[in-house]
């Protein structure tokens, strides 16, 4: 019996000793506790103050327009009563320090740029010596007419498009289309535009069932309304492959019927150079003519297209 004492004796005795080994020692006053061996966090503590994750940033194309050391630069895509405004630093919220009109041209770039809030901005300078920051998405490549009309990619370009849409193969548009201001659609040169902004949604443009708002019609003054293949692609149809293109001109017997006088290229598109299809109107039905102007910008030096407007007489 006293050795079976002894034996739960020194059980007892051992466990004790084993359990005071695993308890962390306790620091002494004023002494800062030892460092932890332990190197894997498994838990953090309630009341510590944690960083939160950053999220997997997402990479969006920014627009761009051509930016080569000796581009110069050209407003698009604003209104007549509006200007360009420059800014003291890049961002909408820095001070205005001057603006340009909305057909300016000549603006010399600083090889500047800078993202603010998804949107570029490039330090520019005017004719006039000004030197600030503008959003670049009213800014595109300034080409001379005379250098547009000579290269030979331009009407290249123009038969890759009307290939594109005589097979409805909407990747070879989105590759066609400006990747910088998108593809900008005009049911008539006075209609608001209807714009397609990202590859994504060209892409898809012959299958889109999405019923859009066109403008008005000219001879009924009600509202446009359908899907691109419901009122934009038979007027494609009705010009792309019949004709030979006109460069930069809406001139009556080469681009345009009988109203040429009453037609003209959209103010807000003035710095895009064009070219225009001409379907002209059948013996003894002279007012059944239709015209496809196609806007081309150039981009790090090749030309894209940016805008497509009608001309044609509505009955």
């Amino acid at each position: 019996m006293n050795r079976v004492r002894l034996l739960w004796l020194l059980v007892l005795v051992l466990a004790w000793l084993l359990t005071a080994c695993n308890l962390p020692s306790e620091p002494n006053p004023g002494e800062s506790p030892q460092a932890s061996p332990v190197v894997e966090v498994t838990a953090t503590p309630a009341n510590a103050t944690q960083t939160p994750a950053l999220p997997t940033p997402t990479i969006t194309p920014t627009p761009l327009p051509s930016v080569a050391d000796d581009q110069l630069l050209a407003v698009v895509l604003l209104p007549e009563t509006e200007v360009l405004t420059l800014h003291a630093q890049p961002g909408e919220g820095a001070p205005v320090i001057a603006s340009v009109d909305s057909h300016a041209s000549g603006l010399a770039h600083q090889r500047n740029l800078q993202i603010v809030e998804g949107a570029a901005w490039l330090e520019i300078t005017t004719p006039e010596g000004v030197t600030g920051w503008a959003n670049t998405r009213y800014l595109t490549a300034q080409v001379s007419a005379e250098a547009f009309c000579l290269d030979t990619r331009v009407n290249e370009l123009v038969t890759q498009f009307s290939q594109a849409v005589q097979k409805r193969d909407g990747q070879a548009l989105a590759q066609l289309a400006s990747p910088t201001h998108g593809l900008r659609i005009r049911h008539e040169w006075w209609n608001p535009e209807v714009v397609f902004a990202t590859p994504q949604e060209i892409a898809v443009l012959f299958s889109d069932i999405t019923s859009r708002e066109w403008g008005l019609g000219d001879g009924s003054g009600l509202p446009i309304q359908g899907t691109f293949n419901e009122v934009i692609l038979p007027g494609l149809d009705d010009v792309l492959g019949q004709a030979s293109p006109a460069c930069n001109t809406l001139e009556q017997g080469l681009a345009a019927g009988g109203t040429a006088g009453f037609i003209e290229w959209p103010f807000e598109y003035a710095n895009f150079n064009y070219v225009s299809v001409y379907r002209p109107a059948p013996p003894g039905d002279e007012l059944n003519w239709r015209t496809w102007a196609i806007g081309i910008e150039f981009i790090a030096g090749q030309p894209y297209i940016v805008a497509l407007v009608q001309y044609h007489w509505e009955i």
